[in-house]
């Protein structure tokens, strides 16, 4: 035989097996619809007269089927790999194919999870883990080739410089707010990293990171303040956690980010150095950057008698226990 034609009635919708054997599907059969089906077979002499109908079948799609059909069926993910799985958390279900899995529950409908995505995704529980059910398919391409899916807890992105990781909590409205991949932060280069200092957590960025502890919330640190802040031993310094993001377009170009322990000046002249404590006040009443002081020149050192001191661009000031702080001038 060259071919099989199978027709489906009522409606008259019919596919083709070429070969002496295989499968094919109907499309355009209507869900609920009851349905009998009958071949012909076809080769060099002609072809056949119908089979005998087979036995009448209800036509019953869920909300996968339908969805899966919708993408282009076989041709887009291939065949079924096993039966639709349900009863899953929150009454919902998904079923394998052989290119990506199909999820859907009552509130989040049915999304397509696939790839390096999906590998991140299993990683986190499925949809048992914080991250629940995929809310959209995969959105892509986006900056640099990459590809992002949400989901009910955050999102996973993924670029072929980076990989694949999660982003989410307060982290992730943080990164929202400084323009997602296409921001200064670019895209994750790894999942969060939780249990820091005071239940604190931080997650990895080509751009730099984002802070958060409970008690100062999510800040992003970058550039050459997060390299001053490495220097102090990040949330575990002197400095502790962010209190705020990093604020610019100060005097000469400058910038500044304030922490629990203190601040970091940085500007093009003198660089990225902590302020803080004593010093630090005395320096607020010199009117900070703006005053006669100008920007910080160096980190705190030590001098005479358990004291300390901090070089400006326009002086000095030092700090000793019996003394206070005194500013000598240039």
């Amino acid at each position: 035989m060259d071919s099989y034609t199978v027709t489906a009635n009522p409606d008259g919708a019919t596919c083709t097996i070429t070969g002496a054997s295989g499968s094919c599907v109907v499309r355009g059969l209507i869900n609920g619809y009851t349905y009998s089906f009958t071949a012909t077979a076809t080769n060099s002499a002609g072809t056949s007269q119908p089979s005998p109908p087979s036995n009448s079948v209800t036509l019953h799609l869920t909300p996968i089927d339908i969805y899966y059909f919708s993408l282009g069926g076989p041709a887009f993910l291939g065949d079924p790999t096993g039966w639709e799985v349900d009863n899953l958390r929150f009454g919902g279900a998904y079923r394998n194919y052989s290119r990506g899995t199909i999820y859907w529950s009552p509130t989040t409908y049915s999304h397509l999870n696939q790839g390096a995505i999906r590998s991140a995704y299993a990683a986190q529980g499925w949809e048992n883990g914080p991250l629940g059910y995929p809310t959209s398919d995969e959105v892509g391409p986006i900056r640099g080739g990459g590809v992002y899916q949400s989901f009910q807890g955050g999102a996973i992105y993924w670029s072929p410089a980076t990989g694949a990781h999660v982003n989410a909590g307060a982290i992730r409205s943080a990164y929202v707010a400084q323009g997602s991949e296409n921001g200064l932060l670019g895209y994750p280069a790894g999942n969060e990293v939780k249990g820091l200092r005071d239940g604190g957590a931080y997650q990895l960025f080509q751009g730099g990171a984002i802070y958060w502890s409970p008690a100062t919330g999510a800040h992003v640190n970058a550039g050459a303040i997060r390299s001053a802040y490495a220097a102090q031993g990040w949330e575990n310094g002197l400095l502790g956690y962010p209190t705020g993001n990093e604020v610019k377009g100060l005097r000469d170009g400058g910038a500044y980010q304030l922490f629990q322990g203190g601040a970091i000046y940085w500007s093009p002249a003198t660089g990225a150095h902590v302020n803080k404590g004593a010093i630090r006040d005395a320096y607020a009443a010199q009117g900070w950057e703006n005053g006669e002081l100008g920007y910080p020149t160096s980190n705190e050192y030590s001098v005479c008698c358990g004291g300390a001191a901090q070089d400006f661009q326009g002086g000095r000031i030092t700090w000793t226990p019996t003394g206070g702080t005194s500013i000598t001038r240039r």
